[in-house]
């Protein structure tokens, strides 16, 4: 979850790859700050670079590590006062012990704060600009790698009738209903999108034309699904998507979504109900 979360926050950073490096690097950062005030224990030890090196590990944005760092930090200095002439206070333990949980707090904060700026409020799914930015990222890899992202925008058949009949309230019950669904139907890697009114993207790394349609397909039979909006009324909405895949159809952004977003109008324009993935 965490990982998740991160990757989603932080883009850009192989957050999977190597996790033991933020942890081995904040121990070893506090244990060379430690032999080096045991080394000047007789002259004037730099306890503040504890404090320093507690929030220098906050900065890889995880409160796990920053955690590691303090207890690390404090273990360090313990055994300073132990085994060396320096003197310790609880005070100085106190201001560890603070400036830890101040370094954690500050990330978390940082997080949902970060967070909140790249999620639609209602769905809670990413926001279009978001969405585009991961999208240039993760182009930027395919075609490094040579590798296919496939990229597909979806939008509900007949909305506004919903809003019409039912009203706006019953409208933003179906929207996160889709929401829920679109984001059970997905892989972790995968991501989705709000775009906006009734419209989603959907983007599968790794995942080629016949693959990529066919996940599309299923996802369009689970949205056609009966949605219950109160006591004794339910909706049934279809789905039109436009699938674009890299680098056949393209290699940037806005190439890849203009091809998703005419396939989706011939969708709609062919009856709807459907994906369409070639012209």
């Amino acid at each position: 979850m965490i990982q998740q979360l991160r990757a989603v926050v932080w883009p850009g950073v192989d957050h999977e790859s190597r996790p033991w490096v933020g942890f081995a690097t904040a121990v070893a950062g506090m244990a060379v700050i430690t032999a080096y005030n045991g080394l000047v224990a007789d002259e004037e030890p730099m306890f503040a670079l504890y404090l320093l090196g507690i929030m220098t590990s906050a900065l890889r944005y995880d409160a796990r590590i920053a955690t590691v760092a303090g207890v690390t930090a404090g273990a360090g200095w313990l055994a300073l006062t132990a085994w060396t002439p320096i003197t310790g206070s609880a005070g100085e333990f106190v201001m560890i012990a603070a400036c830890t949980v101040l370094a954690h707090l500050l990330i978390r904060r940082a997080g949902a704060l970060r967070l909140s700026s790249i999620s639609d409020n209602l769905t809670g799914l990413l926001n279009r600009s978001h969405f585009e930015e991961r999208l240039a990222f993760e182009l930027l890899r395919a075609a490094r790698y040579r590798r296919t992202v496939a990229v597909a925008l979806l939008d509900l058949d007949a909305f506004k009738q919903v809003n019409d009949t039912l009203g706006h309230m019953a409208g933003d019950r179906v929207l996160l209903e889709v929401a829920q669904r679109l984001r059970a139907s997905v892989r972790r890697t995968d991501l989705v999108a709000r775009f906006g009114g009734d419209e989603f993207a959907v983007m599968l790394p790794e995942t080629d034309g016949p693959d990529a349609e066919a996940k599309l397909n299923e996802i369009r039979v689970v949205i056609d699904r009966a949605i219950r909006i109160r006591e004794g009324v339910e909706v049934t909405v279809t789905s039109s998507t436009g699938l674009a895949v890299a680098l056949v159809d393209g290699g940037d952004t806005t190439s890849l979504l203009t091809v998703a977003d005419q396939r989706l109008m011939t969708a709609k324009q062919s009856g709807r109900n459907r994906v369409v993935a070639a012209t």
